[in-house]
């Protein structure tokens, strides 16, 4: 079994800062959120309704617990510029099987920052980590069929698409139903180079 405990502060690149959430961030998260609201809203579930500091404060608090699990169903993380004084978006474990183990990888962006590869990159940055240090047998990406945004990023990274399940959800905004597509890699081959 692998030990969540191990992972570093943070996961590094030339442009990136990904760690977990501190007390601390829920106003840059805050901020970030209603920011990008309108985005939000019309994919996340979780972002049904606006953003309060409350909210934000009580997600930290939750994220903290996961880590401290020693098998956390999900890992939550903030996506920073390498001064952590711009918070550029979240990106989670979520749905882990640590028996396996295997993953599945979501993310948001802000949208001040959107279009310039930064989750691209810490997609990236987490499927190496899991298959090079979790030994990550299974990495899945899910989204839904019209978010083409978000669909561009794992096969940007090479990952497959695997199933594509019609009438699966239904948009937060939009009330409308939806499809969801499940993208998936086995191991980093032709992964770019970090």
């Amino acid at each position: 079994m692998m030990n969540v405990k191990r992972f570093p502060v943070s996961l590094n690149s030339v442009r990136l800062c990904i760690r977990p959430h501190q007390r601390g961030d829920e106003i840059l998260l805050t901020e970030a959120i209603t920011d990008s609201f309108d985005l939000l809203h019309e994919w996340m579930d979780w972002a049904a309704t606006p953003q309060t500091l409350d909210k934000t404060k009580a997600y930290i608090e939750y994220s903290i617990k996961c880590w401290s699990e020693e098998f956390p169903r999900e890992l939550p993380l903030l996506i920073f510029n390498t001064s952590q004084t711009q918070l550029l978006g979240a990106i989670a474990f979520n749905a882990i099987d640590w028996k396996i183990p295997s993953f599945e990888i979501g993310y948001w962006v802000n949208t001040h920052y959107s279009s310039q590869g930064f989750i691209t990159e810490a997609v990236n940055i987490l499927t190496q980590y899991a298959f090079s240090t979790w030994q990550a047998k299974r990495l899945e990406i899910r989204c839904d069929t019209e978010n083409k945004k978000s669909a561009a990023i794992p096969e940007r990274l090479g990952f497959q698409l695997e199933a594509h399940f019609k009438n699966h959800r239904v948009q937060p905004k939009s009330k409308k139903l939806s499809g969801t597509l499940i993208f998936v890699r086995y191991d980093t081959k032709g992964l770019p180079k970090l």
